[in-house]
C-alpha cells in the first residue's frame, strides 16, 4: 500500500520509524520522494523489524511542491494488522522566508512600506 505523508515545505532532517511489538519481521515500509525512493537507499529494499524504532538522519529537499513524501507499506501478517508510527522533522531554511532590512518607519511610510511587503 502507497499513502501521501504531507509534510510542510521545508527540508526533511529526520525520520522515525516506530516498529511496536508483534510485527516479527512480517512489515515493512520505505520512503518515495517524487518517483524515487530515498529511505532506505537501497532501491528496492525495506525497512522491516520488531519493537524498534528505526531512525535516519537525512536532508531531502522538499522545498518545491508537493510538500509530501510516500509511504510503501506491507503486512505479510495473515492473523494480526499491523500499525508503524511515523515521525517526521522538518526545518525551514532561513533563505526559504528572508526577513526584509529592519530600519524605524514613520506612521506615515507605514502604508507603502506594507503594500511593497506584500506585492500591491
Amino acid at each position: 500500500m502507497y499513502t501521501e505523508l504531507p509534510l510542510t515545505r521545508g527540508v526533511v532532517k529526520e525520520i522515525e520509524i516506530l516498529f511496536p511489538p508483534g510485527c516479527s519481521g512480517l512489515v515493512g515500509c520505505r520512503f518515495f520522494r517524487y518517483a524515487v525512493q530515498v529511505l532506505p537507499s537501497n532501491f528496492p529494499s525495506w525497512f522491516v523489524s520488531d519493537s524498534e524504532t528505526v531512525k535516519c538522519e537525512m536532508d531531502i529537499d522538499c522545498m518545491a511542491e508537493p510538500y509530501n513524501l510516500v509511504v510503501g507499506t506491507y503486512n505479510e501478517d495473515d492473523t494480526y494488522e499491523h500499525t508503524l508510527y511515523i515521525r517526521v522533522k522538518v526545518e525551514v531554511p532561513t533563505y526559504a522566508y528572508p526577513l526584509p532590512p529592519a530600519r524605524e518607519l514613520s506612521l506615515e511610510e507605514m502604508p507603502s512600506w506594507l503594500r511593497e511587503m506584500v506585492g500591491e
